[in-house]
């Protein structure tokens, strides 16, 4: 049931394309991801449009509280899933690999003797029984 009305919710937002516009805001926490739409509108200046109710109307007050922290929590989890895939299917994270594995092609392309353990323990006095 959450699925489909955060579904639902995520169906009906729309997104501000122009900075400083009346009712703009900006969900600050996926902001830094920079993830954007097919017509280039950062997903984190979506808005969800709903009355935000007055004096004689508090219960629609309440009504836009809760879908707002709805939506947040929907567009949270959305965004976080689609820059995980892109960080994933980019590579970047395996310049956290290669670095070290380059430092160590270069140790043994300089020309170092490959290291066998028979070496290591006849080195130290002891030997492999034949």
């Amino acid at each position: 049931m959450l699925f489909v009305v955060s579904m639902t919710l995520g169906a009906v937002a729309t997104a501000q394309t122009g900075p400083g516009t009346a009712g703009s805001s900006t969900i600050d926490a996926i902001g830094w991801m920079n993830v954007r739409d097919s017509h280039g509108v950062p997903l984190a200046n979506y808005v969800f449009a709903t009355n935000h109710g007055n004096v004689p109307h508090p219960g629609n007050a309440a009504l836009s509280t809760v879908l707002d922290l709805e939506f947040a929590g929907f567009m949270g989890i959305e965004v976080t899933s689609i820059w995980v895939i892109d960080y994933a299917v980019s590579f970047h994270w395996l310049d956290l690999i290669a670095a070290p594995l380059t430092k160590v092609a270069d140790t043994l392309a300089t020309g170092r003797r490959a290291c066998h353990p028979r070496d290591v323990v006849s080195d130290t006095g002891n030997s492999f029984p034949a």
